[in-house]
């Protein structure tokens, strides 16, 4: 995967300011999308993943949040978060990935 700008939303960039061990998380999870591990996904999305590379279209992952946080209330609205996603956008016609985001799923 080619590098991309990074973006949070606002949630995630609140909830990473506010806390060092989220940010931790968030940092850790960015690098294992990276590196190809899709994190908390079924076989078939994963699968979807490794195609998109090649194909170019969107990648998505998903990461489940340490139990510690999972009684946060981070997402938009003040919504109990219980995972991040992290979502490159599908490649530009010279194949670059510009944009992956880190979002809660209530932010989608």
């Amino acid at each position: 995967m080619t590098e991309s700008k990074i973006l949070f939303t606002r949630s995630v960039n609140n909830a990473v300011a506010d806390n060092s061990t989220m940010a931790k998380f968030v940092v850790k999870s960015l690098k294992r999308h990276a590196q190809k591990d899709w994190g908390d996904l079924d076989d078939d999305d994963k699968e979807m993943n490794d195609l998109a590379i090649d194909s170019g279209d969107r990648i998505f992952s998903a990461y489940n949040l340490p139990k510690k946080f999972k009684k946060n209330a981070f997402g938009s609205f003040g919504q109990t978060e219980q995972k991040i996603w992290v979502i490159s956008d599908p490649a530009n016609q010279q194949g670059k990935r510009e944009v992956t985001t880190v979002l809660f799923p209530s932010e989608y």
